[in-house]
């Protein structure tokens, strides 16, 4: 009987959309541990995988805890442990790109980022504002981290260039170069190579770029979003099959969980591919690939099955990437 609820739990899980709470403009892709998103004094929100949001949004890794999540655009964020990040600004117009941006914030923590078209298309249409500096992307792929108590920003570029903006002084990071500093006024900033840096700086960007990330393509994200969800139930019915001891209601909704996945992903491939054309219609550039800096997913592949069918939807998803706008 009790398996007999858990399938029924999980079929309606799979049913629903991802979150009913907020609009889709991203979801939460992959999580470890705990998120919560705040809307302004609010009480905090649980999230978990497939679950979406809107700008205004302000979402709070717990300790331990990392997550991914992903926009409509493509832009992939990572979030690592005990990190605050608000999205304070998110407009994406399919029909003129262009005329799109993004304004986000990191309040505390660390954060990767790689932009996808809206950055691609208008390198100033994309900011990070960290205290007091502003982020300003001339490339695709960066981590940034904020020390809210001792005010102190990190800021390193796995591909392109960043420019951090504090105060009136403006200093260029160029790929595979980091800096840091307190956020003072009259504060300079000095740019090395990131394998120059100190070992505690190091080993803090190597943390936030070992997370596996999607690639930054543009996707619907209700549909992506429920294919992240389906994925994640179908892991977790596989993990309860594979234990000592499992009963044949339990393999059956591992397959069943399977088999459902399979289908909200290849809903999700069929959504992205329209989101690809819909953003080059729009005048958007798509955005060169995330730096091999990490684990790049193939897709929110269950089986290797599926990882091989998302690799060639991929190759087609991506052309080799053109130049970013001036």
């Amino acid at each position: 009987m009790r398996a007999l609820i858990r399938y029924f739990s999980l079929v309606l899980l799979l049913a629903l959309p991802a979150s009913a709470a907020f609009a889709a403009s991203a979801y939460v892709h992959s999580l470890s541990g705990t998120l919560a998103a705040r809307v302004g004094p609010g009480p905090a929100i649980p999230l978990k995988i497939g679950d979406t949001f809107d700008p205004g949004v302000t979402l709070v890794t717990g300790a331990n805890s990392d997550a991914v999540v992903k926009f409509e655009d493509g832009q992939v964020i990572t979030l690592a442990p005990n990190t605050q990040f608000a999205v304070r600004e998110y407009n994406y117009n399919k029909r003129s790109v262009r005329e799109s941006n993004v304004v986000f914030a990191l309040l505390r923590g660390g954060l990767r980022f790689v932009t996808g078209v809206i950055g691609a298309t208008n390198r100033n249409a994309f900011k990070l504002n960290v205290g007091t500096a502003t982020i300003g992307v001339r490339g695709t792929d960066g981590v940034v981290t904020y020390d809210d108590i001792a005010n102190i920003i990190t800021a390193a570029t796995n591909a392109g260039a960043l420019q951090l903006q504090n105060q009136g002084f403006l200093t260029g990071v160029a790929s595979g170069q980091i800096t840091s500093g307190s956020l003072t006024r009259g504060q300079t900033y000095a740019s090395v190579a990131i394998a120059q840096a100190t070992p505690d700086l190091t080993a803090a960007i190597n943390s936030i770029n070992a997370k596996a990330i999607p690639i930054n393509t543009p996707v619907v994200v209700a549909a992506s979003a429920r294919a992240a969800a389906a994925q994640e139930a179908a892991r977790i019915a596989q993990a309860a099959a594979d234990a000592p001891g499992a009963t044949q209601a339990q393999l059956e909704l591992a397959q069943r969980a399977q088999q459902l996945a399979q289908d909200a992903l290849n809903t999700a491939i069929a959504e992205a591919v329209n989101a690809f054309n819909a953003a080059q219609q729009g005048g958007g550039t798509i955005p060169a690939p995330p730096a091999p800096v990490g684990p790049v997913e193939t897709g929110q592949a269950a089986t290797t099955g599926q990882q091989g069918r998302l690799q060639s939807v991929i190759e087609q998803l991506q052309p080799p990437p053109k130049p970013l706008s001036p």
